[in-house]
């Protein structure tokens, strides 16, 4: 009961079963973000939020900002995420919320990937596992074990990142945590996907070929799991992995019909912050087959759908390679629009970064300064 009461606001009524409540709230909003509703499940978190804070009920309040963090990042909407996870974080720390702030920190982690130095992100992680594992919450510890595992692997410590990965696996055993297992096996095949890329890179083509052949069974389960439950923001990540680890095995039509297929899902459910990455790759591989008009049809569509999203990095590279287009159209007024376009686009996030470099020096200092208890 301590515990609990520590994370309710002095003189508020903090009932038993309240934190249950809503974890079970916040739960069925990420729930819709799975099946592809962000839209709706914004709204309900939005609607919890805004009743918290009628109510006084900091916890509920902590618990919708952390859940809305997860699903702006799932639908792509960076800012939006970053955002709710500081406001999450700097509230829990009022507020001595610990874990509130744990699970606000592990978002921010997810979220900085293009932002920060990893040592930066794997600082709070450690930190968020810490407090996980203390208050025995195993969902979180998955969720940081997971992220741990993407970051190591994408600088290019393999070994650890797979021990992450097994970890949460393991974790994700255990009894009522709700986890997605699927999402792990996703990642770990994207793991593969980077050795295998490395190897590629490295001239090693017997691992390259033997590292796709593992991830590509691995994104099989992933694929029938999403099918058989209507999963379908992993299953377009796991159709985009695939078509990566095609084209390293030396299928490029497959890979182009891959992505397609993935793009085509996207634009069914709706899913439209994939279609600018999905865009970029379509319109690489269509480039290399001498498709332009093809190349020019995806990346109209991919840069209309980026402008939602903006500042990224990702409208910058749709804007230099509609540019390489125009220059093969033989436009090179076009191309040099395009070009101007790449060069602010570049400009918009480098200055925003700036921004937000800021806010996440407050929440790392607070965490080094051990004002989260």
């Amino acid at each position: 009961m301590e515990a609990m009461d520590a994370n309710c606001e002095a003189g508020s009524a903090c009932l038993p079963g309240k934190k249950i409540a809503d974890r079970t709230f916040a739960e069925a909003a990420l729930e819709l973000s799975r099946q592809g509703d962000t839209r709706r499940a914004l709204t309900m978190l939005q609607q919890g939020i805004d009743r918290s804070r009628h109510d006084g009920d900091k916890y509920g309040e902590i618990t919708a900002l952390n859940s809305a963090a997860l699903v702006h990042s799932m639908r792509g909407d960076f800012w939006l995420s970053l955002a709710a996870s500081i406001d999450a974080f700097f509230l829990a720390k009022a507020h001595r919320d610990r874990l509130g702030a744990a699970h606000a920190m592990t978002m921010l982690a997810g979220s900085l990937l293009l932002m920060t130095p990893l040592d930066t992100e794997i600082g709070l992680l450690k930190r968020a596992l810490s407090i996980a594992e203390e208050a025995r919450d195993i969902r979180l510890q998955i969720r940081v074990q997971n992220l741990l595992g993407i970051m190591l692997g994408d600088s290019g410590n393999f070994a650890r990142a797979e021990m992450h990965f097994d970890t949460a696996l393991i974790l994700s055993t255990a009894e009522r945590t709700d986890f997605d297992r699927s999402r792990v096996l996703c990642n770990q095949a994207n793991l593969l996907r980077k050795r295998a890329q490395h190897a590629h890179a490295t001239g090693a083509t017997s691992a390259c070929a033997e590292y796709c052949a593992i991830g590509l069974t691995l994104i099989a389960r992933v694929e029938a799991n999403c099918r058989e439950h209507g999963k379908s923001v992993l299953l377009v990540d796991a159709l985009r992995i695939a078509a990566m680890m095609f084209e390293l095995q030396g299928l490029p039509e497959r890979a182009i019909d891959t992505f397609g297929h993935a793009w085509k899902l996207a634009k069914e459910q709706k899913l439209r912050s994939t279609l600018p990455s999905l865009g970029l790759e379509i319109g690489r591989l269509e480039l290399q087959a001498g498709r332009l008009n093809a190349a020019e049809a995806t990346l109209t569509v991919a840069l209309q759908e980026a402008v939602q999203f903006r500042p990224s990095p990702k409208s910058a590279e749709l804007c230099e390679m509609m540019a390489a287009v125009r220059d093969m159209h033989g436009d090179a007024r076009s191309a040099a629009h395009w070009r101007d376009e790449c060069h602010t686009a570049r400009g918009a996030f480098d200055a925003v970064k700036r921004d937000v470099r800021a806010q996440i020096a407050r929440v790392a200092e607070s965490v080094e300064a051990g004002e989260i208890g």
